[in-house]
């Protein structure tokens, strides 16, 4: 062998070393556990609300988006909902800080674009994060509260969710 060809084969190796040593690490820290699931709500507080996803799956069409207020990425997976702005949260518009104008000045944009169907309400007990709607709620926000009322009306409340439609059909 050249000795170009003795250095592909030691940097093959030490790269067929690296990938095997890779995916053994990705398996057994990210493989599925079965014991993870009955642990998901109260380690990470999130439960499956199949009542809540009922109730807005009544809304969807086919490209229908919505926006979750406080921290319901999950409602996004278990819908066929599109998500409304680019935030799966708003973390960034609800926390303070000295980016928080710029994070609700791009969200506001965003509902203005997309229009999304349903303005979800999700900070409530269930929900991770954000569960107390006298410091989180949307209302606590002048700008988003402004928005929802004047282009959404509240449609249900469903174990403290609170659902809002919007009023016109575009």
């Amino acid at each position: 062998m050249e000795n170009g060809q003795v250095v592909n084969a030691k940097l093959f190796i030490v790269f067929l070393f690296l990938l095997t040593t890779a995916f053994y690490h990705f398996q057994s820290q990210f493989s599925y556990h079965p014991d993870l699931a009955p642990r998901v709500a109260t380690h990470y507080g999130y439960a499956s609300q199949p009542e809540l996803v009922a109730g807005l799956n009544q809304h969807f069409f086919e490209g229908a988006k919505m926006v979750a207020w406080g921290w319901g990425t999950e409602l996004y997976v278990e819908t066929n909902f599109l998500m409304g702005t680019r935030y799966g949260n708003t973390a960034g518009v609800i926390e303070p800080g000295p980016v928080q104008s710029f994070y609700t000045e791009r969200f506001l944009k965003d509902m203005e674009k997309n229009r999304p169907v349903l303005f979800v309400d999700v900070v409530a007990p269930n929900f991770f994060r954000y569960t107390d709607r006298s410091l989180h709620g949307f209302e606590n926000f002048p700008l988003v509260k402004k928005y929802v009322e004047e282009n959404y009306t509240l449609d249900s409340e469903i174990k403290d969710v609170r659902i809002f439609k919007r009023t016109d059909n575009k």
